[in-house]
């Protein structure tokens, strides 16, 4: 509940919350992120489309359907080139099909050591621990990987509480990619992960 609570405190606005009603009261919602696209150098808005659900007693009328579409035509003329999600199930992941979303990257959850990620990184590249999210010092990194989606100032201010730990992969102090985890113990558990 308290990261629902921050979720929302942090990205809740009219300008971005679309939903069907009945009797005054919203039934299918959905809520839009704004994060950025980096495509020839420059930075453009995108949409990460979130909290999509429908009250249990008014599923399978078609109203999710009529949501996505108004989403996508209002996202459409606010200029946002591209959206995304990311589907609950693989049931869902057909389903998000019917409007145009296409598969585009795959990632494995899990608790993992810092042995682990090590092990798998090359060319001397190292797991290091850091402190806040230096947004600034990663952007002009963000401009050079074309087509990567990358968070917002806005986007990382929802992790920039306890229980949450930045890591970066870097080498020789530069970085390359930023992870975002809870720690337990000697390991941490991966939620998110931006790469630059």
């Amino acid at each position: 509940e308290s990261f629902i609570d921050m979720y929302f405190n942090n990205f809740f606005s009219l300008d971005d919350f679309y939903y069907v009603e009945k009797d005054n009261k919203p039934i299918s919602m959905l809520l839009s992120v704004p994060y950025n696209y980096c495509y020839n150098e420059k930075l453009y808005p995108f949409a990460y489309l979130s909290g999509i659900l429908t009250k249990e007693e008014y599923r399978k009328r078609g109203l999710c359907e009529e949501l996505i579409k108004n989403t996508l035509n209002s996202l459409y003329k606010k200029d946002y080139l591209l959206c995304g999600l990311i589907a609950a199930s693989n049931d869902l992941v057909s389903y998000y099909k019917k409007f145009s979303f296409n598969d585009c990257c795959f990632g494995e959850k899990g608790v993992f050591t810092k042995k682990q990620i090590n092990n798998v990184l090359v060319d001397n590249y190292v797991l290091e621990e850091h402190k806040g999210y230096f947004f600034n010092d990663l952007l002009p990194l963000v401009t050079k990987k074309e087509n990567s989606i990358s968070h917002t100032k806005q986007t990382l201010n929802l992790y920039n509480e306890k229980p949450y730990l930045s890591f970066v992969v870097g080498y020789q102090y530069t970085s390359r990619a930023m992870a975002i985890g809870i720690k337990k113990k000697d390991c941490f558990e991966v939620l998110d992960i931006s790469y630059h």
